[in-house]
């Protein structure tokens, strides 16, 4: 079965991104966005140092050029604290400051020193603590905001001298401290110039100095800024090797490499290359530098650069000159602007706009969180003071990056303070109370760190009642608890609470601990404090009740005994369901770590495992998946151990470092103590989503295309296009569009959006595309190869297209390389191949090509691969084929390439090269089931499909081969075949070279996902909205806010993902315009425009940026209507309409529904029309065109639809139930009618839908809505709702509406990534018994493999049997179960299955023979025995496993031995055996009303008991059983009152079974054949596969075993139930 279409279904975002069509983080909202702050830029240049000719020296004079006021010569700005120059711009800068970087100082010797001028008053200083890696001479340097790098260089005072590949990074927001060594590039150098934009840095040129002998470098180096520890990529090359007096400065899009000394000539150069960051490519326009010009200055702003002073040395002339390059005019001469004033040339050069530095910068995190729009909290953890070497030292761990050592921040106020207690709000640090060296004094005092300015020093806040040392410290989000201590001589009970919000005043006394707790430590989750032992042998803990603070302390459970004094200097942290406790002693020191089960706090603690140190005196604190726990004394030490929580029974694991040993400190993080991501005044609701910044989409098609070639003739060449549907491979491959031009003996390659020939014989250039989302249009002309050749090859990556080699003669050397994100562009030149090869194949995957035989000096089977990274390179010889071969074709998937044909039509083998060991000989494989030669070839990830293809002698074939890459020794199976017999042709395919099947989009920080709701506005009777969750669209329509004028028909809506605009209307044919603000949308909505004119019964659509407002009637009352069109600018929408258009015919009681890039208008009166009208939005002036039309005249219809279909239903006359569609892609053709209504709908509301459904409410005194389901429009629309009143001819509007195309999931600011839900392939069979006690084992199936053996994955936490399960996307639960009708729930993290799982929640009974099953945010839990039967159901809440379940609704009787399936809407528990007699009913529960008793809906055609169920969406299959043990049934969810349907019997004839499954299969195994206390053997291992597509049973021993056989099993996935995928 092909992916199903998604959001992202038929566009790629990258490619949007290119085209900038895709929204981005400051589209969702209106201007300023509350991510991003504005920052001060300068319009001015300035030139630092440098050396003066006449007077032999270096200087100190900084000027300053004005860019705005350019021909007014540079004035003096500042001097820098000594005199320096350099000759490769060493310099770096951000908005607010530039930076020399070391460079030459008298008397030429190298130095460190950094040097910051401010550019708000012109002031320099050195930075003090900064300073270059080493003293560095004839590096360059290219900035971020946030950051600089520095590039090469060499040094005359430090030994080796170079030249350096090293890249030092410089962090502005912490520049008193030095720039180290971050990353480095491959080719050393010195005297290069950079250049670069706001995401990459780009270095080039330069030469090997002070090495000999000499070699100059014509290189370009690419670092992306995202991953700068990844090392620069070489790109480019320069138009020539340069080096030395070389300059770079640019734009977003381009840089310029100009002048420098060519070693060719032996002289300094003119010429100056433009570099195009979008290909890595260089052209060199007819521009030149006045002079050929030595050592000047470059720096500039987003429009022009400026070169500044300089020499030429024969006859040595100094030039002061500053000139300008225009860079949207750079083919022109530069022009003289100005003069510099110091004489000096080879100065350091910065500017505020350079490397296109924007305007606006990411708010902090406190910024965001208080304007209400992101998370709390970052992902750092804060050690703050401490003893050892007594310390005021603050260090923050990056929870993200843990292997590196702590950074030092700020301080605290009190030296040596040591002994306190350290507890955190979600934006700060506390520490409270302890004692400082060397006085010793005992403090009542609270320092806090703000963790927005944590290099700060820390700040004096309130104080305890009363000083105090030894205590510890836990809280909430809100309050921080201090309890315990002591004080001499006394020992403390007290706990005091610190407000956070009001935390200048001395904390509050509340209720006491139950013992004296000192040298210890608290734990906590957002409900409890936990204060725990103490410096003796005390092992009690004592519990605070946030919410009732006042009373005193719960004792709960007891630590582990440890040694004597082991229960005090202990640490603590923990998540929401944890607490741990490690280390401790003060003599007999321990690593022992106890964990306290929040949600079982009076049992004991539990032993996991140790820490790697037995120490005392640490600290500890972390995030929800893992804790911290650094330092400690005994022996002093720096480390920092890791506790991974979802394995915590292993030894901790040393990550990183602290900068000094301490022990006796305090360590605090806003993600301790389970602080939530959100916190008061951050957005929640059905319009924001905040989850992982990467999102997974499928991409892609499950389609295969033979294009182009010669058929049925030899010499006949056609333009056709077949395609093979993998899903259905056996089908006649029918034509799809055409090329736009025929061609044969071309290559193909593809991205996962389109597919690509390259060349022609006679030879050509071409260049053409197939759109995959749209394959009946002729493919397009895209930008052509470099030189004209045939009998290529072509292969890629999901980015990349190569076209390797050609003929017919001479044999081409060439390498094309065609960049997907910019194919209007002509190809780039890669490196040549060392011999010209042709009439030859290519093969790879992601990283690699390979050319693979055909014609070099003869016939060869040589192979030789080409790095897609380094494609500059020579190719590299790879092992052989086995035999010479020509006319050959090629594919393959990520692991392999497939070769097959020679030329002979004998020859019928395959050889595969294996990508990872490339080197040795191709394998023989295959055979195909024919020897041709001239064929072509694609493939998707399992199997490779060869297609047509000539011999013997002129014969062209049909015929597609299909090889099955899991089992490729076998002979190939003939599928298809084609439509048109073909050879020399192209196969192209997403799924090929092993492109991904999901598109990772990066979001920026702070991106707000765009909601799935509509609205329906107003009525005659109401001004109310009302909203339709579309993710939840069978509750209850609720009210959203009103709009601003009351009792208003006849409008027209339109939206973009964030507002919905209702215009016009009558009484009075209005002008106004209502906004919805979806993200606010309990409020009145604002009024925008108005329209230019007052009109009602009109029709609106619109893309993400326009609403389109078209005909309807005007207040002259003109009863044919109007032809004018209006358009809603939303990013100014306060302003009055702007007229486009107009209709093509005056029409009124029309309705509109379009996708991004096309609006159409169909319907209206009078009379009474069928036409449609299409609006061009890129052409919006222009009259709209006549479409379509629809199937039949209408008025007062409704229309919705997606990107690729509209949708026009209902309307007058009869009332009418038609709905018809149109097909954007073929939109002349008469509109196809589809599933009909149920019954005549007039003057409903639509354009509400998002990619899958649309949905019409309301009509003539009706409040239902009816949604098509647009992938089975064919059928009825089904009833979904109601409304919470009749609506007629009220507008629609939807946040996800006419195709547009929703923003997320999105970002985190500064929070750490959630899960999103991942496509899974795994299923689960867990517990049971074989001939022994209850087990723990999970068994794993891989679907994508399931004739293998189940793998055997981590245990459960507790042996069971008789469980129950249920699955959410991200966890496996096991529930109840035997031995002793156990209450617990299991958990089993997919993401981490081999670790043990964990317990979570109780259940409020313990129950055995128990079923369950959920959706994706809860799992129920039906009946069981407890030990008699029940009727009760229980429910897990995902999100908040770890407490207690909660009671539902119950079923109709006592039920056990049950079964339990559903949907994400609906559960239902079927049968029940033993005591009280087989029960055959089947009830079901309504999952968004679940405290409703469950209701009989049907029954089993055969009664029996202890069976298994699974299903998707739509079915749910009931198999196996006491009494009747192969009997299958199936259930249809939407007709669940209906009989069951038999299917064929399962293979396996048990009771007592498990069962699972995705969306395509469902898998039963285990069990029994008779019930446990009839037989004492093992149970079953074997697994029947159930395909839902035809309901067959796979036959016997198909799927592979269990790894022990067992009953009472239970079985689990996160793609049962139609969890989301």
């Amino acid at each position: 079965m092909g992916i199903r279409q998604s959001v992202f279904s038929l566009e790629e975002i990258y490619g949007l991104q290119v085209e900038g069509n895709w929204s981005t983080r400051d589209d969702v909202w209106l201007t300023p966005s509350p991510f991003t702050i504005p920052v001060t830029q300068y319009n001015t240049g300035y030139h630092a140092g440098g050396y003066n000719i006449t007077a032999d020296a270096r200087v100190v004079t900084v000027e300053r050029f004005d860019f705005s006021n350019d021909t007014t010569d540079a004035v003096p700005a500042c001097n820098l604290p000594s005199s320096k120059s350099t000759g490769a711009n060493q310099a770096l800068g951000n908005q607010s400051y530039g930076y020399t970087m070391g460079g030459s100082a008298d008397p030429g010797i190298a130095d460190s020193i950094v040097v910051r001028i401010d550019y708000s008053n012109d002031s320099s200083a050195p930075a003090p603590g900064a300073e270059t890696w080493i003293r560095l001479l004839g590096s360059s340097g290219a900035s971020n905001s946030n950051y600089g790098y520095l590039f090469g260089g060499w040094s005359n005072t430090t030994s080796p001298t170079g030249p350096y590949t090293a890249i030092s990074r410089f962090d502005f927001s912490n520049d008193t401290s030095p720039a180290p060594i971050h990353n480095n590039f491959v080719t050393a150098r010195v005297d290069g110039a950079a250049a670069g934009n706001q995401t990459h840095g780009y270095y080039g040129g330069g030469n090997n100095y002070p090495t000999g002998p000499y070699v100059s470098y014509s290189i370009v180096d690419r670092l992306d800024y995202a991953n700068d520890t990844v090392q620069a990529s070489p790109k480019g090359p320069l138009s020539a090797a340069k080096y030395s007096g070389m300059l770079a400065s640019g734009n977003g899009s381009k840089a310029y490499f100009a002048g420098g000394t060519a070693p060719a000539i032996g002289a300094q150069v003119s010429t100056i290359d433009r570099y195009d960051y979008s290909n890595d490519t260089v052209t060199s326009p007819p521009n030149i530098w006045n002079v050929n010009v030595r050592f000047r200055g470059n720096t500039g702003d987003t429009s022009g650069g400026y070169y500044m002073g300089g020499y030429i040395s024969s006859p040595f002339t100094y030039y002061s000159s500053i000139s300008r390059i225009d860079y949207d005019n750079d083919t022109a001469a530069l022009v003289t602007k100005a003069d510099m004033i110091s004489g000096a040339y080879g100065g350091f050069t910065f500017a505020s706009k350079e490397n296109d530095l924007p305007s606006s910068v990411l708010k902090s995190a406190t910024q965001v969180r208080d304007s209400g729009a992101s998370p709390q909290g970052s992902d750092f953890g804060y050690i703050l003071g401490g003893n050892s070497s007594p310390t005021d030292a603050v260090e923050r761990m990056d929870f993200n990056n843990d292997t590196t050592t702590a950074s030092p921040k700020g301080t605290l106020i009190l030296d040596g303070r040591y002994r306190h207690a350290a507890v955190s709000s979600a934006s700060g640090g506390y520490i409270a109370g302890g004692r400082n060296l060397p006085a010793n004094a005992e403090l009542s005092s609270v320092e806090r760190i703000d963790y927005a300015n944590d290099t700060a020093n820390m700040v004096a806040k309130g104080t305890l009642n009363g000083t105090r040392y030894a205590a510890a410290a836990a809280g909430n989000q809100t309050h921080g608890y201090v309890g315990g201590g002591q004080g001499t001589p006394n020992k403390f009970t007290k706990v005091d609470r610190i407000d956070y919000s009001n935390d200048t005043v001395a904390a509050t006394p509340v209720g006491d601990l139950i013992d004296n707790h000192f040298f210890f430590s608290a734990v906590g989750n957002q409900n409890f404090g936990y204060f725990a032992g103490a410096w003796t042998t005390q092992t009690s803990i004592d519990r605070v009740d946030y919410s009732n603070d006042t009373v005193a302390a719960t004792p709960v459970g007891k630590m582990s005994l440890r040694s004597d004094n082991g229960n005090g200097f202990t640490a603590a942290t923990g998540n929401a369901n944890f607490g741990y406790i490690g280390g401790g002693g003060f003599g007999g020191d321990v690593s022992t770590v106890d964990r306290i089960d929040y949600a079982n706090d009076t049992a004991n603690t539990s032993v996991r495992g140790p820490l790697v140190l037995s120490r005392y005196g640490r600290a500890a604190t972390g995030d929800q998946n893992f804790g911290y726990f650094s330092g400690g004394g005994g022996t002093d030490t720096s480390s920092i151990d890791r506790i991974d929580y979802a394995n915590d029974t292993v030894t901790s694991t040393p990550k990183s470092f602290m900068v000094q040993n301490r022990q006796q400190h305090g360590a605090t993080s806003s993600r301790e103590n389970a602080m939530p991501l959100r916190g008061p005044g951050i957005l929640d609701g059905v319009s924001t989503a905040f989850i992982s910044h990467e999102f997974s989409n499928p991409q892609g098609t499950d389609f295969g295309y033979f294009a182009g070639g010669a058929h049925p003739s030899v010499s006949d060449t056609k333009a056709t296009v077949q395609r093979v549907d993998f899903t259905n491979d056996t089908a006649t491959a029918p034509s799809r569009g055409q090329l736009d031009d025929a061609v044969k003996n071309h290559g193909g390659a593809s991205s996962t959006t389109g597919g690509y020939t390259f060349g022609n014989f006679p030879a050509r250039s071409w260049v053409q595309r197939i759109n995959y989302s749209n394959d009946t249009a002729t493919a397009a002309t895209k930008g052509n190869l470099n030189v004209t050749k045939g009998y290529v090859s072509s292969t890629g990556n999901e980015h990349f297209g190569y076209t390797i080699g050609g003929g017919p003669s001479p044999l081409r050397t060439t390498v094309d390389r065609l960049d997907y994100s910019n194919d209007s562009a002509d190809a780039s030149a890669r490196r040549d191949l060392t011999n010209g090869r042709g009439y030859h194949s290519s093969v790879g995957n992601q990283d690699f090509g390979y050319a693979c035989g055909g014609h070099v000096s003869g016939i060869v089977s040589t192979v030789v691969r080409v790095n897609y990274a380094n494609d500059l390179a020579a190719e590299v010889p790879r092992g052989p084929l086995t035999a010479t071969r020509r006319y050959n074709s090629g594919t393959g998937n990520a692991n392999f390439g497939y070769v097959a044909g020679n030329g002979s039509h004998d020859n019928t083998q395959v050889d595969r090269i294996d990508y990872s060991n490339d080197t040795v000989d191709a394998t023989p494989k295959g055979p195909l089931t024919g020897g041709y030669s001239y064929h072509a070839a694609t493939s998707n990830p399992d199997f490779g499909y060869f297609g047509g293809g000539q011999n013997p002698g002129t014969t062209v074939h049909s015929t597609v081969d299909r090889i099955n890459y899991a089992n490729d020794l076998v002979k190939a199976i003939a599928k298809g075949p084609l439509s048109i017999p073909t050879n020399k042709s192209a196969g192209v395919s997403s799924r090929a070279h092993g492109n991904p099947l999901l598109n990772t989009v990066t979001y920026t920080e702070g991106t707000i996902s765009t909601a799935n709701i509509g609205y329906f506005g107003g009525s005659s009777t109401s001004n109310e909205n009302n909203r339709i969750d579309l993710d939840n669209d069978t509750a209850t329509i609720v009210t959203r806010g009103t709009l601003a004028q009351s009792a208003t028909v006849n409008q027209a809506g339109t939206s973009n993902g964030s507002f919905g605009y209702i215009s016009g209307g009558s009484p009075a044919n209005r002008t106004s315009v209502n906004r919805i603000d979806y993200s606010n949308d309990t409020t009145t909505a604002s009024l925008r425009g108005p329209l230019n004119t007052g009109r009602r019964d009109q029709g609106g659509v619109g893309n993400a940026n326009f609403g389109y407002v078209a005909g309807g009637e005007d207040p002259s009352g003109a009863i044919f209507g109007i032809v004018s069109i209006e358009r809603i600018d939303y990013s100014s929408d306060n302003t009055t309409t702007v007229a486009k258009g107009p209709l093509s015919v005056s029409r009124k009681r029309l309705a509109g529904t379009g996708n991004q890039n096309f609006g159409y208008f169909g319907g209206g009166a009078l009379p009474e029309r069928s036409t449609v009208e299409r609006i061009d939005y890129s052409n919006d002036v222009a009259n709209a065109t006549p479409k379509g039309p629809l199937s039949a005249t209408s008025q007062y219809l409704g229309a919705t639809g997606n990107a690729n279909f509209g949708y026009f239903g209902g309307g007058r006359p009869s009332p009418a139930s038609r709905v018809d569609r149109i097909d954007y892609a073929n939109d002349t053709i008469q509109a196809s009618p589809r599933g009909n209504f149920e019954i005549g709908l007039e003057k409903a509301t639509a354009n509400a839908s998002n990619s899958n459904f649309g949905y019409f409410g309301g009509g003539s005194n009706l409040s239902s809505v009816r949604r098509i389901d647009f992938s089975n429009d064919t059928a009825t629309p089904v009833l979904r709702g109601p409304l919470t009143r009749n609506m007629v001819q009220e507008p629609g509007v939807g946040s996800r509406s006419d195709g547009f195309v929703p923003i997320g999931p999105s970002v985190v600011s500064n929070a750490a990534a959630m899960r999103v839900t991942p496509p899974t392939t795994f299923g689960y069979f867990a517990g049971g018994e074989g001939n022994s006690s209850p087990g723990a084992r999970v068994d794993r199936i891989d679907y994508s493999n399931d004739t293998a053996a189940l793998s055997i994955r981590g245990d459960l936490a507790v042996g069971t049997k008789e469980a129950g399960s249920f699955s959410s996307p991200f966890f496996g639960y096991v529930v109840g179960g035997y031995v002793g009708n156990r209450s617990i729930v299991q958990r089993i993290d997919y993401a981490n299955d081999s670790a043990t799982g964990v317990t979570r929640a109780l259940m409020n009974f313990g129950r055995r023979h128990v079923r369950g099953t959920g959706n994706k945010d809860f799992g129920y839990v039906f009946g069981g025995n407890v030990p008699s039967p029940r009727s009760d159901i229980e429910r897990v809440d995902y999100s908040n496993d770890g407490n207690s379940t909660l009671m539902r609704g119950n079923l109709t009787g006592a039920r056990y031995r049950n079964v339990a399936l559903g949907n994400q809407v609906f559960g239902f528990a079927a049968s029940s055996g033993g005591n009280g007699g087989v029960k055959s009913d089947i009830q079901r529960l309504d999952y968004s009303n679940d405290t409703t008793d469950a209701v009989v809906k049907a029954n089993l055609g055969v009664q029996r008991y202890s069976l298994g169920g699974t299903g998707n969406s739509v079915f749910g299959f009931l198999g196996g059983g006491y009494g009747g043990t192969s009997i299958l049934e199936r259930i249809t969810y939407a007709s669940d009152t209906l009989a069951l349907t038999p299917k064929s019997n399962l293979n396996i004839e048990v009771g007592d079974l498990a069962a699972t499954g995705n969306v395509n299969f469902g898998y039963f195994g285990g069990g029994s054949a008779q019930p446990a206390s009839n037989t004492p053997g093992g149970g079953s291992s074997k697994i029947d596969r159930l395909d839902y597509s035809n309901d067959t049973i796979a036959p016997a021993g198909t799927v592979g075993n269990l790894s022990l056989g067992r009953r009472n099993i239970t079985g689990f996935s996160a793609a049962e139930s139609a969890n989301p995928q």
